[in-house]
């Protein structure tokens, strides 16, 4: 991966660094998600976190990979408990999310 250098006051540097702590972000990936929207959509690139995550497919994956990656949520949708309480750890609920957050990721990644 490339590695840039940029010139900012103080002021705009400390601002980002607290932007990206309460996004749980390194200011690497705060600044690379901002100019990878700005190249991916140079007409309207300050979109919302969702609406960039619903619209983007990884780069790094070939269309077979996606696939496999897809079918791969759908079977986690369909295997997980409907609901956060019946699942067998507070850390699983929260980490793998529910049945719909991963039919979500099968379908974006399909759509890639």
């Amino acid at each position: 991966m490339a590695v840039i250098t940029i010139r900012l006051p103080e002021e705009t540097r400390q601002q980002l660094e607290q932007l990206a702590h309460t996004q749980n972000k390194t200011l690497s990936e705060l600044a690379r998600t901002a100019l990878e929207a700005l190249v991916r959509y140079p007409d309207n690139p300050y979109r919302s976190d969702e609406e960039l995550s619903e619209s983007m497919a990884p780069r790094s994956l070939s269309p077979f990979e996606r696939q496999v990656l897809a079918l791969q949520h759908r079977i986690l949708a369909h295997v997980m408990p409907p609901e956060h309480a019946d699942a067998p750890t507070e850390d699983c609920a929260r980490t793998e999310g529910d049945p719909a957050y991963q039919r979500k990721q099968a379908q974006i990644l399909e759509a890639g």
